[in-house]
């Protein structure tokens, strides 16, 4: 089994330690997580982003407004049905 590298510079979220980290294997996202060996708390390094640009929400209102259906939406942009009409369901005091 590898010997686990020991991370320097990098300050534990949680504890606020910057010894004892380690690297922890990858997040589903593919981002490089870490472990606090002093709290126990698993952290990524940096995480991506889960929030949409202003343009996609901007043509996800325009498309759902103009009747297209939540599924159709996601096929031309490449998002879930559901991130759709979260959207709009998130914005629908905008447009009112």
């Amino acid at each position: 089994m590898p010997k686990q590298k020991i991370i320097l510079g990098r300050t534990c979220p949680k504890c606020g330690h910057d010894d004892g980290q380690k690297y922890n294997g990858h997040s589903v996202a593919g981002t490089q997580k870490c472990l606090c060996k002093l709290c126990g708390a698993s952290y990524s390094i940096n995480p991506k982003s889960r929030e949409l640009s202003a343009e996609t929400v901007e043509s996800i209102l325009k498309h759902l407004f103009a009747g297209m259906s939540g599924r159709k939406i996601g096929q031309l942009l490449g998002i879930g049905k559901n991130t759709a009409y979260a959207v709009l369901k998130k914005n629908s005091s905008l447009h009112q």
